[in-house]
């Protein structure tokens, strides 16, 4: 089996690459690879190419953030080979995908040990696809769009000085400032869930749990039971909305704000609104016309620290 280690310098406050780089080369193993990534995408194209050719088994390890995950899986996915595993080394300012399995902590996974000999778990992931253009994108945890996506596309400006945390809670006032709020009409495995449209805060599909650096938004998804989570917020007023994003932080928010939100389990949903708007896909805001995002179950095997 090979070993290839993805390593991301941006992610997080400092360029851990060389720590990681001299962890792997401690570890002895005869068929280990590093590679550095150089811009965005860069993991993609790279964990594409290796697996296009591989012969072997390929257990590949995503170095970085939640970002970093993301690119890895989407490699796998596009290259269309089932013969590799991916573990998550968490070195980014969120590492929110690893908070939906609560019985290991960052520093397990931080383990280089422990990933190169864990056993591996079938997880679901989200494609995502632009109706208009028919790309198709991939998405570990979460897909969302309205007050939601602005949030995480104002982040960015925050995030090299407050980090994901910090950088999203900013993004929240800001966007608290402006509030606005859009309408869709939203089917649900094919079944129109507000019976037309509806002007919503904002309307998310989730795999995993947390997002944000600390928003435990979908508090009952689970990442390999062949189901995203569906979760809508309707517009409520700016008093109304302060009580809600604490409530909504911790978790709380499917037994405290049940009379504003809309909750299912489904395998398939599309996002029908006029023009094209802005779709968050795992932190990055993609232009879409009508997405839709569907669950690919088992498709990809997350390794266990053992």
């Amino acid at each position: 089996m090979k070993h290839l280690f993805i390593l991301n310098p941006v992610a997080g406050s400092k360029d851990r690459t060389k720590v990681i780089s001299a962890a792997v080369e401690r570890l002895g193993i005869s068929d280990a690879e590093t590679y550095t990534t150089v811009c965005a995408k860069d993991a993609t194209r790279e964990v594409q190419e290796q697996l296009a050719s591989a012969t072997d088994h390929i257990r590949i390890y995503a170095c970085g953030g939640d970002g970093t995950f993301n690119e890895v899986v989407t490699g796998i996915i596009r290259s269309g080979n089932k013969n590799c595993s991916v573990a998550v080394v968490p070195t980014g300012s969120g590492n929110d995908f690893i908070k939906a399995l609560p019985q290991y902590t960052p520093s397990d996974f931080r383990d280089l040990r422990r990933a190169v000999s864990g056993d591996t778990m079938a997880i679901d992931v989200m494609s995502v696809t632009d109706s208009e253009s028919g790309t198709e994108y991939i998405s570990v945890n979460v897909a969302s769009a309205g007050f939601d996506s602005a949030v995480a596309d104002g982040m960015n400006k925050y995030r090299r000085i407050l980090g994901g945390k910090g950088s999203y809670n900013m993004s929240v006032v800001e966007n608290f400032l402006r509030y606005e709020t859009y309408r869709y009409k939203i089917l649900c495995d094919d079944t129109d869930v507000f019976g037309g449209e509806k002007e919503c805060l904002f309307a998310l599909a989730a795999n995993g749990n947390y997002y944000g650096g600390s928003y435990h938004a979908a508090p009952r998804a689970v990442i390999n039971d062949g189901y995203m989570d569906f979760l809508a917020i309707d517009r409520v007023n700016r008093k109304s909305f302060l009580k809600l994003v604490g409530i909504y932080k911790k978790g709380e928010h499917m037994e405290k704000a049940k009379g504003v939100i809309t909750y299912r389990r489904c395998k398939k949903l599309k996002f029908l609104c006029d023009g094209r708007i802005p779709f968050n896909v795992d932190g990055e805001i993609i232009l879409m016309k009508d997405p839709e995002v569907k669950i690919l179950e088992g498709a990809v095997n997350l390794v266990l620290p053992k």
